[in-house]
C-alpha cells in the first residue's frame, strides 16, 4: 500500500456518519465510498460546497490574456477564459474520506498524574460544522492500525490502495498543475485551498466503485470506537 501522509505520524482518523448503525458498520470494516463524479454532481445539484465539490479531480486554470498594443493603442484584446481538465477514467474510481490528525496536530492541555495531556484541535463550532456537513456520529480510528488493515486488504485483493493526506492549493497554482499532470496518483489528493479546514486524509482504491458503495477491509473493532460528533472536544490523549 502506498502511504502519502507526508511523513507525519497519522495518529487518528475520524469518519463522520449520519447514524449510530452506520458508525457500527464502519467499526466492522465496511467503509462507505464514493466517486469524484458523485462529489462534483452533489455540489451542482444541491449547491452544497463542502461535502460536494464541483472541482473534485478537476484542474481549473483561469487564463488571463494580455491585450496587444500598437503604438500605444489597443490592437487586440482576447477574452479571458477558464480551462477545466479531468481524466474521464477517474470519474468512477473509489474514494473514502476521513479527517486525519497527526501527533503534531494535538494541542497541549496540561498535566495529570505526571502525564502530558493533549486535546483534539477542534472547537464546539468545528464539531457543529462536521455534524451538519458530514454526520452527527463520529468513528475514531487509530491511524497506524487503519494503515495496517488497508495493507492487508491490498495484499488479499490485489487492488492498489493509496492512503494520503490531501494537499490544498489556490487556483492557478503552478505546483498543483504539475502534480495533477504527473503520471502518479497525485491528482487524487489535491483540493482547493478553501477546504483546508477539513484536514482530509483519503483512501483511494484503484477500482470502480462497488454497486453498494461498500469496501470491506475487515473489522476495525480492535482499533476504533464511536461517539457523537459534538463530544469530540471531550477526548484527551495521555502521554508519559
Amino acid at each position: 500500500m502506498e502511504n502519502r501522509t507526508d511523513n507525519d505520524l497519522l495518529y487518528l482518523c475520524l469518519k463522520f456518519v449520519k447514524t449510530e448503525d452506520r458508525a457500527k458498520s464502519v467499526m466492522n470494516g465496511k467503509l462507505y465510498g464514493n466517486t469524484p463524479e458523485y462529489f462534483r454532481n452533489r455540489e451542482k445539484e444541491t449547491g452544497e460546497r463542502g461535502q460536494g465539490d464541483a472541482n473534485e479531480l478537476v484542474l481549473v486554470q483561469e487564463v488571463f490574456n494580455l491585450a496587444l498594443m500598437n503604438d500605444g493603442k489597443p490592437f487586440f484584446e482576447p477574452p479571458n477564459a477558464t480551462v477545466k481538465i479531468r481524466y474521464r477514467e477517474d470519474d468512477t474510481k473509489t474514494m473514502v474520506s476521513f479527517i486525519g490528525l497527526s501527533l503534531n496536530d494535538l494541542e497541549f492541555d496540561g498535566y495529570e498524574d505526571g502525564q502530558e495531556v493533549y486535546k483534539l484541535p477542534f472547537t464546539d463550532e468545528d464539531c457543529a460544522y462536521f455534524s451538519s456537513t458530514f454526520g452527527a456520529h463520529c468513528v475514531v480510528i487509530h491511524g497506524p492500525s487503519l494503515q495496517d488493515m488497508l495493507k492487508k486488504y491490498e495484499g488479499s485483493t490485489g487492488i492498489k490502495v493509496t492512503l494520503g493526506k490531501v494537499q490544498y492549493y489556490p487556483k492557478n497554482s503552478v505546483e498543483r498543475a504539475a502534480r495533477f499532470a504527473s503520471p502518479t496518483d497525485d491528482r487524487f489528493f489535491l483540493k482547493d485551498s478553501e477546504f483546508a479546514a477539513q484536514r482530509e486524509y483519503r483512501a483511494y482504491f484503484d477500482m470502480n466503485l462497488p454497486e453498494n458503495h461498500i469496501v470491506n477491509i475487515g473489522s476495525l473493532e480492535h482499533c476504533s470506537n464511536h461517539l457523537e460528533a459534538r463530544d469530540l472536544t471531550k477526548l484527551r490523549a495521555y502521554f508519559g
